[in-house]
């Protein structure tokens, strides 16, 4: 992989007793810069608050990006199929343009399903990360999100039915198999962060098979976020790709309000793991592996993640109520509010006029995609 090395980093410093005061120093170090980026975008799983941090990172700094070539949905390459390079925007040109000389795109983060083979050739030399949420706040956030509620009822015919996730978990193959209509669209009822990351749902039920794909992941992966220890998660991404603080504050993106989440009893959250097992020994696999890593961080770790927990508070309060952050001068507080849409927009129109596209290239309607 090749690097651009980064001589001076800053890195947090507490100054006199008060453990509130933070300031800036910088110091010399190895730390050097991945120029390319994959973030494996997966559903209901904070997802949408990393693609964020990266797109605004990656405008900052003149990153080119691997966005879909298909309009008007800029944010979904494919939700069913595996990858593939000539799904992406400008892709055929640069390689009729450079051949074999090009060296590709820096940044690939919207939705598509993982295919190794494919995306390296669209972001060469790249660090691969996604993120994971634990399976049993994941999956009762993807029943209500995709309203999977309504098909429950259409089936059972009972238009008075109340909690129609328990009556789907009470015999969850039963509905699985007679929502094929859906067609793909029911991969995200069993599994579906699996799904996301390239498995294939038809070998769910074959544990040899599932062991080697998480192994495999465990090799293509360089790092798995984990949604219920975002901020650890977040300090890992910073040493992993040698960002500054500033890179990674953040404000929440297209989170649910608590008045929308159904409380789990512990007789649903089983039900739920035994449903998604894969999911649930996929989510284990890689909580254990990021804890790992926080371990091998070294000593400094708790006082880097106060320093950025307090940081990114102070941001959050400033721009509240200013278009600027003190903390930070170079961070527009718009920046830091603007939804991912709004940057997907922005990206799409510079690459667009990257490749004299005068108009998008429609192409499958949306129900196809999935």
């Amino acid at each position: 992989m090749s690097v651009n090395t980064k001589d001076q980093v800053k890195e947090p410093e507490l100054k006199g007793s008060d453990s509130n005061v933070f300031t800036y120093c910088f110091i010399t170090s190895s730390c050097t810069k991945t120029p390319s980026i994959v973030f494996l975008k997966t559903h209901k799983a904070a997802s949408s608050t990393v693609t964020v941090t990266l797109q605004r990172y990656g405008l900052k700094h003149n990153k080119t990006f691997a966005i879909p070539l298909l309009a008007p949905y800029s944010f979904i390459f494919h939700l069913t199929k595996l990858f593939t390079a000539n799904m992406t925007m400008g892709y055929q040109e640069s390689m009729i343009a450079n051949g074999k000389s090009w060296e590709g795109f820096d940044i690939l983060m919207n939705h598509a399903r993982l295919n190794r083979q494919e995306m390296d050739k669209v972001v060469q030399n790249a660090f691969y990360l996604t993120i994971l949420r634990n399976p049993t706040t994941h999956f009762e956030s993807t029943f209500g999100y995709f309203k999977f509620s309504d098909y429950i009822l259409q089936i059972i015919k009972e238009k008075n039915a109340t909690n129609e996730m328990t009556i789907f978990l009470n015999k969850p193959k039963f509905f699985y198999d007679r929502l094929a209509h859906l067609k793909h669209f029911r991969n995200f009822l069993w599994n579906s962060q699996s799904f996301d990351l390239g498995l294939n749902p038809k070998l769910f039920e074959n544990d040899d098979y599932v062991s080697g794909a998480i192994q495999r992941l465990s090799r293509e992966l360089d790092l798995v976020m984990i949604m219920e220890y975002f901020d650890e998660s977040l300090i890992m991404m910073k040493k992993e790709l040698c960002l500054d603080y500033e890179d990674i504050i953040y404000m929440s993106s297209n989170a649910r309000k608590n008045t929308q989440k159904s409380q789990l009893d512990y007789r649903t959250q089983e039900q739920i793991t035994e449903w998604n097992k894969v999911d649930t020994l996929l989510y284990k696999h890689f909580n254990d592996t990021l804890w790992l890593k926080i371990l091998d961080y070294g000593p400094n770790f708790s006082k880097d993640l106060a320093f950025f927990r307090q940081l990114n508070q102070n941001v959050r309060n400033e721009c509240t109520f200013a278009d600027y952050s003190v903390t930070f001068p170079s961070i527009r507080c718009e920046d830091l509010k603007r939804l991912e849409t709004g940057y997907i927009n922005i990206i799409r129109a510079m690459t667009k006029k990257r490749f004299n596209f005068t108009e998008d290239i429609t192409g499958l309607p949306f129900t196809k995609l999935y």
